[in-house]
């Protein structure tokens, strides 16, 4: 009976001890240091916005594509047809002539029209006439010239007209018409005239609005205007 006492007390230390023990591990778990958080990363600094510029995309003028609500004045005699950053685009051009008496009423008209988002809106338009005696005007005489001139996307359009007839060989009156977007410029004058006796030289007149324009307005304009303004006479047509 005193072993058993005996073996009883010893193990009754035992159990203690062991439990001393694993309550001093649990507390040094417990007391152990949390794990050190990363610090965070900070993002790199994003770039400013960059405005991509749309390439315009011309396309050939078929008067079936011209939305049946763009509606011109006078027979159509020309268009072109285009895409660029304002949205899908329509420049009618087109003419009517009316007989009063001994002259001829001659008119001009050019109408841009742009399709964006399915809405069709008129950006501008514009009319000339003359009234003739004798000969009558040349109408349209340059094609319709769509370029993107100083690359924002929006395209710069111009064409040359002559409404104004002439009696005899004096020059005609031209005249250029150019957009950019909805602002307008011009070119105003005439041809040359050759004949045997002399020429009588032709004009050529910028309007005050290329001032304020991108040299390369002026230069194409220019040009455009030189390529189509033909002299007349000995030396020309």
């Amino acid at each position: 009976m005193k072993y058993l006492m005996i073996l009883l007390t010893c193990a009754a230390v035992f159990s203690a001890a062991a439990c001393k023990s694993d309550a001093s591990v649990a507390a040094n778990i417990t007391k152990s240091e949390p794990a050190a958080t990363p610090a965070p990363v900070e993002a790199a600094p994003r770039p400013d916005p960059v405005v991509e510029k749309t390439a315009i995309r011309v396309v050939p003028f078929q008067e079936k594509d011209v939305p049946a609500r763009a509606l011109t004045e006078g027979e159509l005699i020309s268009g072109a047809h285009w895409f660029d950053r304002n949205g899908e685009n329509f420049l009618l051009v087109s003419q009517s002539k009316a007989d009063q008496g001994d002259l001829t009423k001659q008119y001009l008209y050019a109408d841009l029209f742009v399709v964006q988002k399915g809405k069709l809106d008129l950006l501008w338009q514009t009319k000339d006439w003359a009234e003739n005696h004798c000969d009558a005007g040349a109408g349209l005489v340059s094609p319709i010239d769509v370029r993107d001139l100083d690359g924002d996307g929006v395209a710069e359009n111009m064409f040359v007209y002559n409404v104004e007839g002439s009696c005899d060989v004096s020059p005609r009156v031209h005249k250029l018409m150019f957009h950019s977007g909805d602002k307008k410029l011009a070119i105003r004058g005439s041809n040359t005239v050759n004949l045997p006796e002399g020429a009588t030289k032709g004009e050529k007149k910028f309007d005050d609005t290329f001032k304020q324009a991108p040299a390369a307005f002026r230069t194409a304009a220019s040009d455009f205007w030189d390529k189509y303004v033909k002299p007349f006479g000995a030396t020309g047509k």
